[in-house]
C-alpha cells in the first residue's frame, strides 16, 4: 500500500475519486518537477479541464507550420479547458521554437531533483516513438496549482478530428467574410434586400425538398376569393389543382405557375421565408427545457411560437380537431372521446402540424438514449460539467451511489475464490461478476444511478461538453438537413414504398428528416468518444523527456 496522497481529493490509493474506479484510486501521477505535488490522474485531468483558457499557453509539436491559425479552435479541437470572456487570450506557439526559450528560464527548474519519484505511478513513457511523431502532439503549459511553476503536458491529436475542424472553420471563414464582403460593397437596401430574398429562397427550396408541389400550392392558395369573381374562380381552382381539366385549363403542379395565376396567399406566402429561422431555432431549443431550464418562461413562449408556425401553415385543421375534441368533453363528461377522434392524421396539412409532436417525442427519446452516451464520456473525462448542471443535493447523492458501488466492488474483488476458478482468469473474472449481480445491495444502487442518471439526462444536453458549432455552421447543417432528408426520402421510396402518392412521400420524408437526425448524433457520439479519449490520455512531461524532445529538434 502507497503512502502517497492526492492533494486534490486527499485520498489515498483506497480512496476511489469522485466518479471514478478502482484503478483510478491506484493511478497516481506527479505532474510538477519542482514541488512534492501528487495527485490521482482522476483529480488532476478534472482540475486541467477546469482552468480558464487564457491560463494556458498551447504548443504545436510541429516543425513545418507556417499559419498558427484559431487558437479558439485548436482549443475546440482538443476539447480542454473552460471558456473565457476573451477565447483568443491564450497563448499558441510552433514547439521547435518556444520550447528552448521556457527551458532557458526555468534552468533552476531543470536541475532540482524530482521530489516525488516514490509516487506509485509508472514510470513516464517516451513521447518520441514511430507510432507518436510530434507532428501528431499538442503541449499545453499550464501554472502549478501548488508552486505556480510551469507543467507541460502532452496530448495527441486526432487527425480525423483536426480535419472535421479545419473544414469547419474554413467554411465559416468563407461565409463570413463572404458577408462581410456583401455588407461592403452593397448599400444597407440592397443587403436587407438580398436577405430578404436568401431566406425565402432557402425556405422555398426546403419546402420543395419536403412537399410534393402539388401539394405545397394546395397549402398556400387563397381560402376566401373575392365575391365577384367567387363562382370563377372556384372552379378554376378545382380545374386547376385537382386537374379537372377542360379545353381551356390544365393542372398548376408547382408554385411559380400558381403564383403567376395570382392563386397563392400573400399572407400564407410570408411565411416561407422565415422557415430556415424557425428549423434553426428547432435545433437550438428543446421542450424539455421548459421544466428543467434556467430560462423557461422564454422557453416555453419560444415553443409556443414554433408549435403555431407549423400548425399555421396546416391551417390549424389538427389544433382545432383537437379542442372541438376537448371541448365536446367538457360538454358531455360521461362520453368522453378522443382528443383525435374524427381527425385524419395522414393529412398532408395534419402531417405538417404533426412535425412538432414528433419532435417532442425525439427530444425526450433523444436524452434518454443518446444523451445517456454523451453522459458516460462526460462522467470519464469531464465529470465536473455533470456537477455544473446538477442541483448539489442531486449531485451529492449521485456521487454517493457510484462510491458505494465501487466500495462493493472492491469488496468482491478482494474476496476469496475457489481455488479451481482463480486458476482461470476468466472464470475468476465471470464468477465475481456473478458474485456482484447477486447482491441485493447491488442492484439497489445500480437502480437508483439509472434513475438519477436519467433525471440527468433530461435536465441537460452533454453533448454540449463535448460539440460546440459556430453559427454559421449550425446554420449551414439546418438547411443541408432538408436536403439530404429528401434524397434519403427518394431512396426509401424507390425502394420500399410502391405508391407514390403526395401523402407518402410527404411521410417519408419526414421520417428521413428523423434518420439523418439520428445518423448525425451518432456520428457526433463517434467524436465525442475520440475526443474523450484525448483528454483521458492526456500525460504530463518530465524533464528528461523535454531534453530529448529539444536534442532531436536540433538535429
Amino acid at each position: 500500500m502507497s503512502e502517497d496522497t492526492c492533494s486534490f481529493c486527499l485520498g489515498t490509493d483506497t480512496d476511489i475519486p469522485t466518479f471514478g474506479t478502482l484503478q483510478d484510486a491506484q493511478d497516481f501521477v506527479h505532474p510538477c518537477n519542482t514541488c512534492s505535488l501528487v495527485t490521482h490522474r482522476k483529480c488532476l485531468l478534472d482540475w486541467f479541464n477546469s482552468i480558464p483558457v487564457d491560463e494556458l499557453m498551447i504548443v504545436l509539436g510541429r516543425r513545418h507550420h507556417s499559419d498558427n491559425g484559431s487558437n479558439s479552435s485548436l482549443i475546440n479541437e482538443i476539447g480542454v479547458a473552460t471558456p473565457s470572456v476573451d477565447q483568443n487570450s491564450s497563448f499558441q506557439f510552433r514547439f521547435y521554437t518556444q520550447l528552448p526559450r521556457w527551458l532557458n528560464n526555468n534552468d533552476s527548474v531543470a536541475s532540482t531533483p524530482t521530489p516525488t519519484s516514490t509516487a506509485t505511478s509508472s514510470p513516464p513513457q517516451p513521447i518520441l516513438n514511430s507510432s507518436l511523431p510530434l507532428s501528431d502532439m499538442v503541449f499545453i503549459i499550464v501554472p502549478c496549482p501548488q508552486c505556480k511553476q510551469q507543467i507541460i503536458f502532452s496530448m495527441r491529436r486526432s487527425k480525423f478530428i483536426s480535419f472535421q475542424n479545419s473544414a469547419r472553420v474554413f467554411v465559416t471563414r468563407v461565409v463570413n467574410y463572404g458577408g462581410i464582403f456583401l455588407i461592403i460593397t452593397s448599400a444597407i437596401t440592397g443587403v436587407l434586400s438580398m436577405g430578404y430574398i436568401g431566406l425565402t429562397t432557402c425556405g422555398l427550396k426546403i419546402m420543395d425538398w419536403m412537399v410534393p408541389g402539388t401539394a405545397l400550392v394546395q397549402m398556400l392558395t387563397k381560402t376566401t376569393p373575392k365575391k365577384s369573381t367567387s363562382n370563377y374562380i372556384s372552379s378554376s381552382l378545382k380545374q386547376l389543382l385537382f386537374g379537372e381539366q377542360s379545353h381551356q385549363s390544365y393542372a398548376i403542379d408547382n408554385l411559380e405557375t400558381a403564383l403567376v395565376h395570382g392563386l397563392i396567399d400573400p399572407f400564407k406566402f410570408a411565411r416561407i421565408p422565415t422557415i430556415p429561422l424557425v428549423l434553426y431555432r428547432m435545433r437550438s431549443s428543446s421542450i424539455l427545457e421548459c421544466f428543467w431550464g434556467k430560462d423557461r418562461w422564454n422557453t416555453i413562449y419560444e415553443e409556443i411560437m414554433i408549435l403555431g408556425y407549423f400548425s399555421n401553415l396546416g391551417d390549424n385543421e389538427l389544433l382545432k380537431g383537437i379542442f372541438h375534441n376537448l371541448a365536446q368533453n367538457l360538454k358531455h363528461p360521461t362520453k368522453p372521446i378522443s382528443l383525435l377522434s374524427g381527425i385524419n392524421l395522414f393529412k398532408i396539412s395534419n402531417l405538417i402540424s404533426m412535425i412538432i409532436p414528433v419532435r417532442w417525442a425525439y427530444d425526450v427519446l433523444y436524452r434518454l438514449t443518446i444523451n445517456r452516451m454523451y453522459f458516460d464520456l462526460a462522467l470519464k473525462a469531464q465529470p465536473r460539467q455533470i456537477a455544473n448542471h446538477l442541483p448539489p443535493q442531486e449531485m451529492e447523492e449521485l456521487e454517493r451511489i457510484y462510491s458505494d458501488i465501487n466500495q462493493l466492488k472492491g469488496q468482491i474483488h478482494k474476496s476469496t475464490s475457489p481455488s479451481f476458478i482463480n486458476s482461470s482468469p476468466l472464470l475468476s473474472s465471470i464468477y465475481k461478476k456473478f458474485q456482484l449481480m447477486k447482491s441485493k445491495n447491488y442492484l439497489q444502487l445500480r437502480l437508483m444511478s439509472h434513475y438519477y442518471k436519467t433525471i440527468a439526462c433530461l435536465r441537460y444536453d452533454y453533448s454540449n461538453t463535448f460539440t460546440n458549432y459556430s453559427t454559421t455552421t449550425k446554420a449551414i447543417t439546418t438547411i443541408l438537413w432538408p436536403y439530404v432528408a429528401s434524397k434519403v426520402g427518394k431512396f426509401i421510396m424507390k425502394l420500399l414504398v410502391k405508391n407514390q402518392s403526395d401523402r407518402n412521400l410527404v411521410l417519408v420524408n419526414m421520417a428521413s428528416m428523423i434518420i439523418v437526425a439520428v445518423f448525425k448524433e451518432v456520428f457526433n457520439v463517434w467524436l465525442s468518444k475520440i475526443k474523450s479519449n484525448q483528454r483521458s490520455q492526456i500525460k504530463t512531461v518530465t524533464i528528461e523527456e523535454v531534453d530529448v524532445i529539444t536534442d532531436v529538434e536540433d538535429d
